[in-house]
């Protein structure tokens, strides 16, 4: 399986993969062989692991395994070759003691961990994932000694869909590797070194949920006394897990050893509580009143915080964590949840079930089922129908189904029939529909109560409608001095204007382009491309983008792929999504797939759609090669689900 090493037996089982007893066929060392589960990884996890493997075989330590060998750039598995620990982890020893070990034996533990990561971090180097399955038991003359691993891996591999079990990867976890209020230093090893002391005096996770509640548990929870499973320890241990454990990295320790020490201190000459005596410490689920340890599921609101928690995730790029989430909200029975989760699932390319739960959400009562529904199918141009959810949303008085309704008819160019939807939208308050009727009214030359809807729509800093409102006053100011009679104008300005010449300033890139932007809005093509031309001379890529959708409108594509190139090459996000979606359209889907990707990189959301669009066509054309495949080839069946399990 892996080159040069002959496996032996298998010895263990974790989140990343299994380790073997294996031998090496040359050196005939044996050793403890990790092989991480998984396809073959991309080259920036590779990179990664690479990188976290390095740094852990630099540490030099008694207390921390050696790393002996590791996978190379030609192998189609990361791994790793330890000193094998005949031991085992603390995990193990847990399994064995399900109410936790004794005091002592955890102090010389806790004191060995702590060892090492102090002499980690004084080498530059973060653990990132201390928990029991991280530190090995080994025996010698002086008795068990704790000897650290994994420095780094876990990490290394976030995001990359080779680690599983969330709960058990984030049970450990401090809180800012989920808000990111501090930067996450060595007192992140800290705080997961404390929840490693927790569990092996107790036998119990700190925070005892399932699934992703326990990042909520991690951010917000208080501490929980280790006497709530142990009420004989002594009182002034609850201090230090507490302090261990604080939400803020500055309120902890300073130091692993400080922790340790204290600990220790706490075990060897705090005050233990007799067990008859320990009557009123809190018993797990039955909180005191005024410290609340565990989620109250059966509240009212606790599905909405479910959901807000994780929508905060999916703001933050964890994905996995944040569906996890709003699939407990939606099991709590929120119907907002219903509709949070199609959109999340929309933008990781699972339309299917994104579509059912639209309809779910629908069927409700939720009117975001319905404009989902109507977003989703005008994606897929199935315009009609878009029209229809869009309609019966708006009938529900959603203004977001009534803007959408609008901004598709006026696509169509049925202006009347958008402006009523439009003003609809504005009058329930919809800043888009305030933006959009002002553009209507503006195109039809109602300036005053265009400028009205511009400017409450700008207010709510509705981007659009300050830039539209920006170019409709300075063309009232171009036709207030047009119209200006010899009765205003009795005679020269004593300090006249330096360039009265109403035309922008041809040094002024960004004038040239809204001045274009205007010109086009009156409908004037060929003076707004002759700005637009003159700012993309001028490097400007607003002036380039502008002009290739001028372009575009007139149906000379290939001429405004040349533009929209040159203003994506300036990091025009925009751009960057009108090059992916011509390139789409071709079914050049790996370049188009670059630029999609770049796109979101710059803050483009709506190239999230145009991605997940793309998967699904490759998707469907990787099922199309393989069904022809199948049936042409007389290769044998399971080299053909290798080659589809590949490109999925």
């Amino acid at each position: 399986m892996i080159t040069d090493y002959k496996i032996l037996q298998r010895i263990g089982d974790g989140a990343m993969g299994a380790v073997y007893l294996a031998r090496h066929s040359k050196s005939d060392r044996v050793v403890a062989l990790k092989v991480i589960r998984g396809l073959p990884a991309e080259y920036r996890t590779r990179a990664a692991f690479e990188c976290a493997v390095e740094l852990m075989s630099s540490l030099d330590h008694p207390n921390i395994v050696p790393v002996y060998d590791r996978s190379g750039p030609k192998d189609n598995q990361l791994w790793l070759a330890m000193r094998d620990i005949a031991g085992g982890d603390l995990s193990g020893l847990l399994g064995a003691a399900p109410g936790g070990l004794e005091p002592d034996r955890v102090t010389r533990l806790i004191n060995g961990a702590a060892a090492a990561l102090q002499y980690a971090h004084s080498q530059g180097v973060l653990h990132g994932d201390v928990k029991p399955a991280s530190v090995l038991v080994e025996s010698d003359d002086d008795g068990e000694r704790a000897v650290l691993t994994d420095f780094g891996i876990s990490r290394s591999l976030a995001g990359s869909g080779l680690v599983s079990d969330t709960a058990t990867r984030f049970a450990y976890t401090a809180p800012e590797f989920f808000t990111g209020a501090h930067e996450i230093d060595h007192r992140a090893d800290v705080y997961a070194l404390g929840c490693t002391a927790f569990e092996l005096l107790t036998g119990h996770l700190p925070y005892r949920f399932g699934g992703q509640i326990v990042f909520y548990a991690h951010m917000y929870y208080p501490p929980p006394s280790p006497r709530v499973w142990r009420p004989d320890l002594p009182v002034e241990l609850d201090a230090v897990i507490a302090k261990a454990m604080a939400k803020d990295p500055a309120d902890r320790y300073r130091t692993c050893t400080e922790f340790a020490a204290e600990f220790g201190g706490a075990l060897t000459t705090g005050t233990f509580v007799p067990r008859d005596a320990a009557a009123d410490v809190t018993t797990p689920g039955e909180p005191n009143d005024d410290e609340i340890w565990y989620p109250p599921a059966e509240s009212d609101d606790f599905a909405a915080t479910l959901l807000d928690f994780g929508l905060t995730l999916k703001e933050r790029g964890a994905f996995d964590e944040a569906e996890g989430c709003i699939r407990r909200a939606v099991e709590e029975g929120s119907v907002e949840a219903i509709y949070s989760l199609a959109r999340l699932l929309i933008e990781q390319g699972g339309f299917a079930e994104a579509e059912g739960w639209y309809r779910y959400a629908a069927d409700n009562g939720h009117a975001g089922g319905l404009l989902g529904l109507g977003n989703l199918k005008k994606q897929r141009g199935e315009l009609a129908e878009a029209e229809q959810y869009y309609r019966r949303g708006a009938d529900n008085n959603d203004v977001a189904a009534m803007t959408n309704l609008a901004v598709l008819l006026s696509e169509r160019g049925e202006l009347t029939d958008a402006e009523t939807w439009f003003r609809r939208a504005a009058e329930g308050g919809s800043v888009d529909g305030m933006a959009g009727l002002g553009w209507v009214l503006d195109g039809r030359g109602e300036l005053d109560e265009a400028e009205m809807w511009y400017s409450r729509a700008a207010e709510h800093d509705q981007p659009q409608a300050i830039h539209n409102l920006v170019i409709l006053r300075r063309h009232r100011r171009e036709l207030d001095e047009e119209s200006a009679g010899p009765e205003d104008n009795p005679g020269p300005d004593p300090d006249p204007d330096p360039d009265p010449d109403p035309d922008p300033d041809p040094e002024d890139p960004d004038a040239l382009v809204a001045h274009g932007d205007h010109l086009k809005l009156r409908g004037d093509a060929v003076a707004a491309e002759s700005c637009y031309r003159r700012a993309a001379g001028a490097e400007n890529s607003a002036g380039m983008f502008n002009l290739g959708v001028l372009l575009q409108t007139r149906g000379d594509e290939a001429q405004a792929e040349v533009w929209f190139r040159a203003a994506a090459d300036k990091n025009h996000a925009l751009a960057m999504h009108r090059v992916g979606y011509l390139l789409r359209r071709r079914g050049e889907l790996e370049e188009a797939e670059f630029w999609y990707r770049r796109a979101m990189d710059h803050g483009n959301d709506a190239a999230v759609v145009g991605l997940t669009v793309l998967l699904e066509q490759r998707r469907r054309l990787s099922a199309a090669d393989f069904r022809r495949d199948a049936a042409t080839s007389d290769a044998p069946r399971a080299t053909h689900l290798t080659n589809l399990h590949t490109l999925g």
